[in-house]
Formats: C-alpha cells, sequence, structure tokens
C-alpha cells in the first residue's frame, strides 16, 4: 500500500494561512458573482498572483508567522474594504456604500485610511525580513561583506521606496 509523502515542515505550518486565505478569496469569488460586481474578480486573479509571489518568496527568505498572517489579514480587510455593504445611515465618502468609502470618525478617518496604514506596516515587515535574508546569504558565502544589487535586493528597495500618494 502507497502511503502519501509526509507533509514538509514548512508546508505543515503553511497550511492554515493557505486555507484562511483560500476561505476568504473563495468568500470573495462568491461575493464578487452574487452583487454582480464583475470587476471585483480582476482584483481576485491579482491576489491570487501575489499570493504567488509571496509563496515564491518565502522560499528563498522562510517569512516570519507574523509577516505571513499580517499579509493574509491584509488581503482579507482589502477584499472586505470592496465588496462588503454598509447601511445608508453610515457615514461614506463617495457614491459605493462599501466598506471602503466608510467614514470610521466623520471627515477624519476612513476604513481605506487604516487597511492602508495597516498594510504599509505589514510591507515594511516584509522588506525588513527579505533584507536580513539577503544579508545574511551573502555573508554566508564567505565573500567579503558588501551588499550586492541583485534582482531581489532591488526589488526589495523599490517596494520599500512606494508610498501613498492619497
Amino acid at each position: 500500500m502507497n502511503h502519501p509523502a509526509p507533509m514538509s515542515g514548512r508546508l505543515r505550518q503553511l497550511m492554515p494561512i493557505l486555507g484562511f486565505n483560500l476561505a476568504y478569496l473563495l468568500a470573495a469569488i462568491v461575493g464578487s458573482i452574487a452583487s454582480g460586481n464583475s470587476e471585483f474578480i480582476l482584483y481576485i486573479i491579482i491576489m491570487l498572483l501575489l499570493g504567488s509571489v509571496v509563496w515564491f518568496a518565502d522560499r528563498r527568505v522562510g517569512f516570519s508567522p507574523l509577516v505571513l498572517w499580517g499579509l493574509s489579514t491584509w488581503g482579507l480587510v482589502h477584499m472586505a474594504g470592496g465588496l462588503i455593504d454598509v447601511p445608508d445611515s453610515w457615514p461614506i465618502n463617495g457614491e459605493h456604500r462599501v466598506l471602503y468609502s466608510l467614514w470610521l470618525i466623520p471627515e477624519l478617518l476612513k476604513y481605506d485610511h487604516v487597511v492602508h496604514a495597516f498594510g504599509f506596516s505589514v510591507s515594511t515587515l516584509v522588506c525588513w525580513e527579505g533584507l536580513c535574508a539577503i544579508l545574511a546569504a551573502q555573508k554566508a558565502s564567505g565573500e567579503p561583506y558588501t551588499p550586492i544589487p541583485t534582482l531581489g535586493m532591488l526589488t526589495l528597495c523599490g517596494a520599500a521606496s512606494m508610498v501613498s500618494t492619497k
């Protein structure tokens, strides 16, 4: 009788995170279809592509659970922001009555602002862990310890330089 190969330790760690992401993405697909919001399907495709990028980066970096759960939560609140309707009595900015338009503190703080602040915070941790992994690999190579501008390092610098223009 053939037994399936045991799951690697890292994959076993990632299963709850993968399950969480798949659950909210499936809910987003159902919500998009149910509401007739076909435009949102594009965002879901982008999320799947970004998830693939994180998956491959994790193979090199070995992101911490904090970073992976942070990215996952950011994805969830981002999807929720565009799909969850808010009641007519709640203050919004714009014509779409979804969480992204919701004023948490009228004329001062929107749901959108909180999601982006959270996202930039998580992105900072992603960049930090990526930088640490790149420098550790270069140091371990035994070569003189001078940072080398690899594609990974330059991508990291580009991601770290992004700022909101809102």
